[in-house]
C-alpha cells in the first residue's frame, strides 16, 4: 500500500505544485496587465490634462484679444460719437447761417424788385 500510495501522493503533489505554478503565473500576468492598464490610464489622463490646459490657455488668449478689441472699439466709438456730435453742431450752425443768408438775399431781391418797379 505504501508503495502505491507514495506514487499517487507524489503525482498529486506534482499536480498541486503545477497548479500553484500556473496560479502564480496567472496572478503575475494579471498584475502586469493591471499595472499596464494603470499606466495607460495615467498616460491618457496626462494627455487629456495637457490638451485641456492648452485649450484653456488658447481660450484665455482669445478672451484677452477680444477684450482688447472691445476696448479699442469702445474707444473708437466714443471718438466717432464725439466727432458726429461736433459735425451735427456745425451742420446746425451752417443751416442757421444759410437761413439768415437766404433771408438777406430775399430782402435784397425784394428791394431790387421795388427799385426796378419804380424805375
Amino acid at each position: 500500500m505504501a508503495s502505491t500510495a507514495s506514487p499517487l501522493l507524489t503525482s498529486a503533489f506534482e499536480a498541486v505544485s503545477t497548479a500553484f505554478d500556473k496560479l502564480e503565473a496567472a496572478i503575475s500576468y494579471a498584475q502586469a496587465e493591471r499595472h499596464n492598464a494603470s499606466e495607460a490610464r495615467e498616460n491618457v489622463q496626462q494627455e487629456i490634462t495637457a490638451s485641456w490646459e492648452a485649450h484653456g490657455a488658447k481660450l484665455e488668449a482669445d478672451l484677452a484679444e477680444s477684450q482688447a478689441e472691445s476696448s479699442f472699439l469702445k474707444s473708437d466709438n466714443t471718438r466717432l460719437s464725439n466727432h458726429l456730435e461736433t459735425l451735427q453742431h456745425e451742420l446746425l450752425d451752417l443751416q442757421t447761417t444759410a437761413s439768415r443768408t437766404m433771408k438777406k438775399l430775399d430782402g435784397s431781391v425784394k428791394q431790387l424788385d421795388l427799385i426796378l418797379e419804380r424805375a
